[in-house]
């Protein structure tokens, strides 16, 4: 029978008392005649049996994906006037959810509201799921208020809460407190997905005082932090110093059976002992790593390094730098910085790390050129051009090394800081004559020096000749220091000329990069210089740094770990 002999019979049979049977009512859902008066000829129970059914083929092509064919069946039930009840809205409310449109969750109950249908607890649940993904916790906090004070006649669940903490993840910390409050005091049992999910809220909140209350509740209750949460905790652990926050995460570390989250944890450690230069702690993280079967690899070695380095231990960290390099490790630029301000403290410091690599080398051991860069910069921050001279020549009759780019460019550096323009050329002719490929930051350097003597016709040769090509462009930064040094300098000339070829490779330069006096005379002033262009990694590490020097009154985290009886 197909649907237009059904809609014929139905309306034949509008003045009849026959009820229609349950094939009836499901061959007419399938064929979607149901508009106008073809449904005006349904009874009550007979509009009820098609919505059951066209809400069962709503779900179905739900689970299918098949999203369309469910927007398709709910404008069919609009449009023949069969009212929708809470499943169907639930079920375009899940619809809604897979197609990222979480506005439309909230309309879904806002139209159950206008046609009185009764608001069960999951179309609430959902509008607090919605609220979550939107980061809304205002909106996610009233629809909460809803199921707490019965207003709809209805009361919060484990999910309802689960919702809620997930929208606290950003760090709101207090809320997610009240809400493991509310959820004691009506005796909902939390679960570990909700454990987690507070933790995680008081990690980024940096609200320890509570999470070391969760930690406790949760050591009662034998429940085990997500990997997701734990990394956070960890974090907080560390910044806070909090003895009974790391002792869990080690006892978690300990019990936990997911090998990634262990290496990952003691990874992690092992990189805060080596920015806060506690070589105690991190011959700890190894003795767990040990005694867990893991192998922490370059990244023990690698925090290690930076540890001996922060403590100014000359010849461990250059020993471990050579063994670093040669192992094929990967050393990250700040680390380099810091391995040479523990070499280059003062002139006598530097021959001391040279001789330190002389005598590995005399010993048989490999000393990779990275090595003696780090010496030859040392030398350029203390412009001490001769030394670097000298360095350079016995990198290649003594330590049997070939110079690197790297290598040529410091000594360039070093003859541009201390004014020799005339020696940082003659090293760029050396450089072209053993086929040493030039870089981005070889030309920055040559310009540098250029600007430094105020040769305009020879600074603007090389600009013109490295910006034809990419790969050695100058970038906006290097354009901004020129025209700094310019500025500094007060040659109207040369900033005039920069500041034209900044505006044609990368647009208008920042207006609080230079400054002019009545008169129209160039001031440079340091605390108005752009922003804009800051490395503000750099920036964050130098903070984080600063911040981990500073005394504590707390235990040494050495001191904690070393206290606890599960390393121990």
């Amino acid at each position: 029978m197909n649907g237009f002999s059904v809609f014929g019979r139905f309306a034949l049979q509008s003045t009849s008392t026959k009820w229609f049977t349950r094939n009836d009512i499901i061959t007419l859902s399938s064929s979607f005649v149901v508009r106008g008066f073809c449904t005006q000829t349904l009874t009550g129970p007979q509009k009820y049996a098609l919505r059951n059914e066209l809400n069962k083929k709503m779900g179905n092509a739900v689970e299918n994906r098949d999203y369309e064919e469910a927007f398709r069946i709910a404008t069919e039930m609009k449009s023949s006037q069969i009212s929708p009840d809470s499943i169907t809205l639930q079920t375009l409310q899940m619809v809604y959810f897979k197609l990222f449109q979480f506005e439309q969750v909230f309309q879904c109950f806002s139209e159950a509201i206008q046609l009185r249908i009764p608001i069960q607890r999951s179309l609430i649940n959902n509008c607090i799921r919605a609220a979550s993904e939107l980061n809304d916790l205002q909106r996610a906090k009233q629809f909460l208020t809803f199921l707490e004070d019965g207003t709809f006649n209805t009361t919060p669940n484990a999910s309802s809460y689960d919702f809620f903490l997930k929208c606290c993840e950003s760090g709101y910390s207090k809320d997610a407190w009240e809400a493991f409050r509310s959820m004691q005091r009506k005796k909902i049992p939390p679960s570990e997905f909700t454990f987690s999910r507070m933790a995680f809220s008081f990690a980024n909140g940096n609200d320890w005082v509570r999470l070391e209350v969760l930690l406790d509740i949760m050591k009662e209750n034998r429940v085990k932090l997500e990997p997701k949460a734990f990394a956070s905790v960890l974090r907080l652990g560390f910044e806070s110093s909090s003895e009974k926050i790391l002792n869990h995460l080690l006892f978690e570390v300990e019990n936990n059976t997911a090998v990634q989250l262990k290496f990952s944890a003691l990874k992690y450690m092992c990189s805060v002992f080596g920015e806060r230069g506690d070589i105690d702690g991190l011959n700890l993280c190894l003795k767990r790593a040990v005694a867990m079967g893991l192998d922490l690899g370059g990244a023990y070695k690698i925090s290690l390094l930076e540890a001996n380095a922060r403590r100014r231990n000359l010849k461990e960290t250059l020993t471990l730098l050579c063994e670093c390099v040669n192992d094929g490790a990967l050393i990250r630029t700040d680390l380099f910085g810091t391995i040479i301000t523990c070499c280059g403290t003062s002139v006598e410091v530097i021959d001391q790390a040279y001789y330190i690599l002389l005598e590995m080398h005399q010993s048989g051991k490999t000393v990779p050129v990275q090595a003696l860069n780090v010496i030859l910069n040392a030398c350029a921050r203390k412009c001490d051009v001769e030394r670097a001279f000298a360095t350079f020549a016995e990198l290649k009759s003594v330590f049997k090394c070939t110079p690197s780019v790297q290598s040529y460019n410091i000594l360039i550096d070093s003859c541009s800081i201390a004014g020799q323009t005339s020696s940082a050329f003659r090293v760029y002719e050396e450089m072209k004559k053993n086929n040493i490929q030039p870089n981005n930051s070889t030309f920055s350097f040559l310009l540098l020096a250029c600007v430094r003597d105020e040769d305009l016709d020879r600074s603007l040769a090389i600009l013109n000749s490295v910006r034809e090509n990419e790969e050695l462009r100058p970038g906006a930064p290097i354009y901004i220091i020129l025209i700094r040094k310019a500025a500094r300098l007060g040659n109207q000339q040369l900033l005039s000329e920069f500041m034209k070829l900044h505006e044609k490779d990368h647009g208008p330069v920042p207006n609080d990069t230079k400054m002019y006096t009545k008169r129209g005379q160039v001031v440079y002033d340091s605390e108005t210089f752009t922003s804009n262009y800051k490395d503000n990694s750099k920036l964050k590490y130098q903070k984080s740094q600063n911040q981990s020097s500073t005394p504590q009154q707390r235990k040494s985290l050495s001191q904690i770990l070393s206290e606890s009886s599960i390393v121990s």
